[in-house]
């Protein structure tokens, strides 16, 4: 792992969050007033605040951030360089050389996330002849707010320029500058030794350290008004029809003390990186933004065959929706369907439809959130330190989606109580929203000699040619942003099947849920050949993000009686291999299994009543597939958390009643 040591001590993480602990408190309240026998009046009201903590202030190493400067410069006066290397750097001609390190003795890192959110809405609904009809008006506000302990870039890099004072002191070398206002501004440093683990003194890391913080707000105004009814009667049953429009007006502010685009200043310094912002790990952009949406649509069913030899019911449906954006203008989706019963206990059901996926605010409108991180400069061929920038697009437009479903559902009169249902999809989707891989961008570029619009996500010096191969053109920042790049395809089975049977008494009943995942294929950009992910994972390392599963499965069986049940399901996450994009020395991934049991007991006869349960989720404990996730061994947790069971075994009791 290179990333981490070079002939060293390895990299060791005493302990990672596997779950944020978070408390939340949330309320609601909901009253309906009969105006007349056809007109219904409704006030909701409802809010949540909820508090996470990445760290929980015990000082153990690891619980919150652990802050890592990355290849910083120190130089050979420093007062604190181990003596032997001090004089082999001296007999070696070097003045100063580059460091990475890990700072662990600073204890409680963590982010402290405030989120509070509310919810309001009114409305009115009512009848005329056949025909039902609502009118919604709903605000919502929400409030994000993050807080980091972070370090300061500029108070970082002088405190690890230490210096000998004409006293003979150890000090802070900008406070021996010649210019007053240097002086001034660092007149509290104190030096920071780094040279061993616990070398640090608790006044340098109090210098250093300072709070990361942000907040956003982001607001909803919707209105919206539904008709549905029957428009009238064919000889095999009502033509059922609904219409509807929407107005929606969504916006977004973000303040923050570490916006990315104001750097550093490195006024009397000489070991600040440059284009470094102003915190070592969290920089946050202000943003604001906001759009509106107006929609229109409209839905019918038609009732075409009814009790003939041919089709015992044969009915269509269809859906339009037109949709304008304020950012990108007007989208038009639609649906269409049919629903064809042979006979008692055969039913062929297929649809076709065109669907979209808006962007976000954040997708729009976030302004940018900076990191230093590691990065192979394809043009000086060698791996350098850069300012990661991830921001948003104010230019996205909606992914759109081509789908197709095919289905039928058994119900075989010679086994009563047995369902089948299978369900094919195929979806198709272009102008997916996808952060390009900025490896792939600076490959693009150099290829390109420096003409290829992707040049312009990684950034140099802009006073030097492409061509200059010196260190003052290499990159400086490195931009992740969204775009209408991607293309995935996907296609597979749903298979349902279900069971109910009377049994000693009670009823037994079985359920098993089946998706096997034909294809999935994804397409990053124009720029690359398609990926297939099927049955295969990359860990948290891929650019596609994704580990997909052939098969996923869920057999649940139910033994219940007037005032008794007990459930046990059986879950299965199929095999996957790893790759496709790397090549990995590892097994492939084996079939994983959990099983749940749930026991209830009635209370009274009544099966609607009061209810004692208990549920013990993955029984036998089953612990997650142990697999290497990316090149920084303990820097993520060392399994698929979106995957598998990081929990274990996991006990849920309680009551449920009625009064």
């Amino acid at each position: 792992s290179p990333g981490l040591f070079v002939g060293g001590d390895y990299h060791k993480w005493d302990g990672q969050w596997q779950a944020v602990p978070a408390t939340t408190n949330t309320a609601f309240l909901r009253v309906n007033f009969e105006a007349s026998d056809d007109i219904t009046a409704f006030v909701q009201v409802n809010g949540a605040r909820t508090k996470q903590r990445y760290a929980d202030g015990d000082g153990r190493v690891g619980q919150g951030q652990t802050l890592y400067p990355l290849n910083r410069t120190y130089f050979t006066e420093n007062p604190f360089l181990p003596p032997a290397m001090a004089a082999g750097l001296g007999a070696a001609g070097q003045s100063s050389f580059k460091m990475s390190r890990m700072i662990l003795e600073t204890g409680d890192n963590g982010t402290h996330d405030n989120n509070d959110y509310y919810n309001a809405a009114i409305g009115v609904k009512g009848n005329f002849g056949q025909f039902r009809w609502d009118l919604t008006y709903q605000h919502s506000w929400s409030k994000y707010r993050s807080r980091s302990m972070d370090m300061r870039q500029d108070r970082l890099a002088a405190a690890t320029d230490a210096v000998l004072s004409p006293s003979g002191q150890i000090v802070c070398r900008p406070t021996l500058d010649p210019d007053p206002a240097v002086r001034a501004r660092f007149s509290g440093c104190a030096p920071l030794n780094l040279f061993g683990q616990g070398a640090p003194s608790a006044d340098a890391l109090a210098y250093v350290r300072d709070v990361s913080e942000y907040a956003a707000v982001t607001k909803l105004d919707n209105i919206a008004a539904n008709i549905t009814g029957d428009l009238f009667n064919l000889p095999a049953g009502p033509v059922s029809v609904a219409v509807g429009a929407e107005y929606r007006k969504s916006s977004l502010n973000i303040t923050s003390n570490s916006n990315p685009l104001i750097l550093a200043d490195p006024t009397g310094l000489r070991n600040l990186p440059a284009g470094a912002a102003r915190f070592l790990l969290n920089n946050f952009a202000t943003a604001n933004g906001s759009y509106n949406v107006k929609e229109a649509y409209g839905e019918i069913a038609i009732p075409i065959f009814k009790d003939q030899p041919f089709a015992k019911s044969l009915e269509l449906n269809g859906a339009a929706r037109i949709t304008d954006y304020s950012t990108s203008g007007t989208v038009t989706t639609w649906k269409g369907g049919a629903v064809w019963e042979v006979m008692d206990g055969l039913r062929f059901r297929a649809t076709r439809s065109r669907d979209i996926r808006a962007p976000t605010l954040f997708d729009l409108y976030n302004r940018g959130a900076a990191i230093d991180a590691t990065f192979f400069d394809p043009h000086l061929q060698k791996q350098i330190v850069v300012s990661r920038v991830t921001r948003g697009n104010p230019g996205l437009n909606p992914e759109v989606a081509n789908t197709l479903s095919l289905g039928f559902v058994v119900q075989p009169r010679a086994v009563p109580g047995f369902t089948l249902s299978v369900d094919y999809y195929d979806v198709r989707l272009k102008g997916a929203i996808q952060t390009l891989n900025t490896d792939l961008a600076a490959r693009t570029c150099e290829a390109s000699g420096g003409t290829s619009p992707l040049c312009a996500l990684i950034v140099r010096n802009p006073a030097l040619p492409y061509s200059d191969r010196t260190d003052a053109n290499a990159a400086r920042a490195i931009i992740n942003t969204p775009a209408n790049l991607a293309g995935i395809k996907t296609r597979g089975f749903d298979i349902e099947a279900s069971y109910r049977h009377p049994l000693f008494g009670g009823d037994l009943s079985t359920r098993l849920f089946v998706t096997y995942v034909d294809r999935y294929t994804i397409q990053d950009s124009a720029l690359q050949a398609p990926v297939e992910l099927a049955g295969w994972t990359e860990g948290i390392i891929s650019s596609v993000g994704a580990s997909v599963p052939k098969v996923r499965a869920s057999l649940q069986t139910t033994f219940s009686t007037d005032r008794f049940s007990v459930t046990a399901q059986e879950r299965m996450v199929g095999r996957m291999k790893r790759g496709p994009i790397n090549i990995w020395a590892e097994r492939d991934l084996r079939a994983v299994f959990y099983t749940d049991l749930t026991l209830s007991y009635q209370l009274a006869e009544n099966r609607g009543g009061s209810e004692l349960f208990v549920t013990a989720n993955n029984l036998f404990d089953r612990k997650p597939p142990f697999i290497a996730t990316g090149p920084s061994p303990g820097l993520y947790m060392a399994t698929l958390t979106d995957v598998y069971d990081t929990v274990g075994l996991a006990f849920t009791a309680g009551v449920r009643f009625k009064f």
